[in-house]
């Protein structure tokens, strides 16, 4: 955080000035951060502030709204008293985030959006000051940490900004105040928040409004739902990638290598080269919108694509071990929906075509049964030829008796109820000529929990 003056902060909220006047080097909206040199806006009222602990900081002041507090007169002067908490904390968050001028871009969609927040991330900070969430750390209970991340040091930020639910996006929108939104794609799950897929349509949208309608914007041109969005409302400046040569960047002769995928990036201007590692056309949609966003910033194109060959994927995004038996094993237990689960199905079609192919899954993450999920990954499955399918949740079981009912043996539908099981299957079943994929929702823990024993340390 740049640090400020505590008449600064009380200036800003529209209070009267002190004639003490700290440094503040920390700003936090819950108590339990409480330290020396803070300031807490009392946001979080249920927790408990804890009068004895009070006397171990010094310079320290907590601003709220329950008049209750005055009665602590021995602490009243680290009391700052507002009339609402939630209004002084968004004037301090709007003047906090006016102090920068920098570049801020904003990455929402179903998936790829933590892939490509980490791709653009890494390009840049060869040279720059970057301000990122780290992992997928994209709810927005981390919007302020981030925010106060921001120093005079920084170049640039690139955030994820998920979707839970309608008005999330706006949320973050409002007090990042991006100047760059990416949209990596729109799917129909993640809809927990959202309930109906219109809605959850409606809340990527708001990433329009995030930008206030100008900016630039950047979409996948190829994807059916993003093309059902008004763009006719936005004043900015749209710019679009994919793989069909109508878009603004678009990627053409995509071949397969060993840990990732070369293509050629095809701009307006001219043609590039380009490796990026991890395998799949998902990973070059997420290499095209990164170095479409680049090339806004004015960076060098060619200098980008030098350093995203050296690009590392978060952990369990189809990531790539030698495993048990000696088979090749991708972990992709990040998490499973729908448009992961058809990306990740597409890479073992491809690399696998003489190989014996296993699929092992969990629970999906947000199932939504009114969407017949389980008729289109059952498709998907045989198109890919898998070999063996094996479920280890029972409403995944309900999936493979689906697949077994479209001509899938069922034999090699093999249902495991404990780790123990799934380890045995796979040690019987796999060899040097295998295939297994991984994949279970983002909290289950059965198949991350028994990576140590199917990965072959190098």
């Amino acid at each position: 955080m740049k640090p400020l003056y505590l008449n600064e902060i009380k200036r800003v909220i529209g209070l009267p000035l002190s004639p003490i006047n700290h440094l503040i080097k920390n700003v936090y909206k819950n108590v339990r951060f409480l330290n020396n040199d803070t300031v807490v806006f009392h946001l979080n009222k249920t927790r408990e502030i804890k009068k004895h602990k009070l006397k171990k900081y010094q310079n320290y002041y907590i601003i709220t709204d329950q008049p209750i507090l005055k009665e602590w007169k021995e602490y009243i002067d680290h009391f700052i008293f507002v009339p609402n908490i939630y209004h002084a904390y968004q004037r301090f968050i709007d003047y906090y985030r006016s102090l920068f001028n920098i570049p801020v871009i904003a990455i929402t969609g179903t998936n790829g959006k933590s892939t490509v927040k980490e791709m653009i991330t890494q390009i840049l900070m060869h040279n720059y000051n970057v301000v990122y969430n780290k992992r997928s750390r994209n709810n927005i209970a981390y919007n302020h940490e981030h925010l106060m991340m921001i120093d005079d040091t920084t170049h640039y930020a690139v955030l994820e900004t998920a979707v839970g639910a309608p008005g999330e996006l706006i949320t973050s929108c409002t007090m990042f105040k991006p100047t760059i939104g990416i949209i990596t794609n729109i799917g129909i799950d993640h809809l927990s928040g959202c309930k109906t897929p219109q809605n959850y349509l409606l809340a990527k949208g708001e990433l329009l409004a995030g930008l206030n309608y100008r900016g630039i914007l950047i979409i996948n041109g190829d994807d059916e739902n993003i093309n059902k969005l008004d763009l006719s409302v936005f004043r900015g400046k749209i710019i679009k990638f994919g793989l069909a040569n109508h878009n603004d960047y678009y990627a053409k002769n995509i071949t397969y290598k060993e840990y990732g995928m070369n293509f050629t990036l095809v701009t307006k201007r001219r043609s590039y080269e380009v490796y990026v590692p991890g395998l799949g056309e998902h990973n070059v949609l997420n290499a095209l919108s990164s170095l479409a966003a680049i090339d806004c910033l004015g960076i060098s194109l060619s200098e980008a694509i030098k350093h995203l060959k050296s690009f590392k994927h978060l952990r369990s995004h189809l990531s790539i071990h030698k495993g048990i038996n000696n088979c090749l094993l991708i972990d992709d237990t990040w998490h499973i929906n729908l448009k992961g689960t058809e990306a990740a199905l597409k890479v073992i079609k491809a690399i696998g075509k003489d190989k014996q192919k296993i699929v092992v899954f969990g629970r999906f993450d947000d199932y939504d049964e009114n969407l017949d999920y389980y008729d289109m990954v059952t498709n998907w499955i045989l198109d890919a030829k898998v070999d063996y399918f094996i479920s280890i949740d029972t409403n995944i079981r309900e999936l493979g008796l689906k697949l077994v009912k479209k001509g899938f043996p069922s034999s090699n539908h093999i249902y495991c109820s404990s780790r123990d099981k799934l380890l045995d299957t796979l040690k019987k079943i796999c060899d040097n000529n295998t295939i297994v994929l991984l994949k279970e929702a983002m909290y289950d823990k059965k198949l991350k929990q028994l990576l140590p024993q199917l990965i072959i340390k190098n």
